[in-house]
């Protein structure tokens, strides 16, 4: 239970609620200076924040909920296999969260997706056809 409450609980539950909190605070602060809240200024940051917390909750949350299903009276029989499938697919958050980092630099996406452009460009050949010619007065005497 104390495994289940501080390791699997706790960090899903702060995530989420700091998530939250840390966008209406840009909200709260912008009102509180006066200002318009201008999301195309914040929508950079708003993106990062909710693509990493939306990759570590969707991997954690089903290793989260059937354990709670289990203390709430889910016979232990239900949703072994799945939990099972959960907790190995939990490790590719590590995996997954070096593609959302870089996904902030868009000069990087940019020559990227250049180079990769030119390698595929590279790839066609252009297609001669070969068709016969014909000499016109020529003799050929033998």
């Amino acid at each position: 239970m104390w495994e289940f409450i501080f390791n699997t609980t706790t960090p899903i539950l702060v995530e989420g609620i700091a998530s939250i909190l840390f966008i209406l605070r840009i909200i709260w602060q912008k009102q509180r200076l006066r200002h318009s809240v201008e999301w195309r200024k914040q929508r950079r940051l708003t993106i990062q924040l909710l693509l990493m917390s939306g990759l570590n909750m969707s991997f954690n949350l089903p290793i989260y909920l059937i354990p709670l299903a289990h203390l709430c009276g889910l016979p232990p029989e239900y949703g072994v296999q799945p939990e099972l499938y959960f907790f190995f697919l939990g490790y590719f958050v590590i995996f997954l969260f070096p593609f959302i980092c870089l996904r902030q630099y868009p000069e990087l996406r940019k020559s990227l997706k250049r180079k990769i452009l030119c390698m595929t460009s590279q790839h066609h050949h252009a297609t001669a056809t070969v068709a016969p010619t014909l000499k016109k007065n020529v003799l050929y005497r033998t």
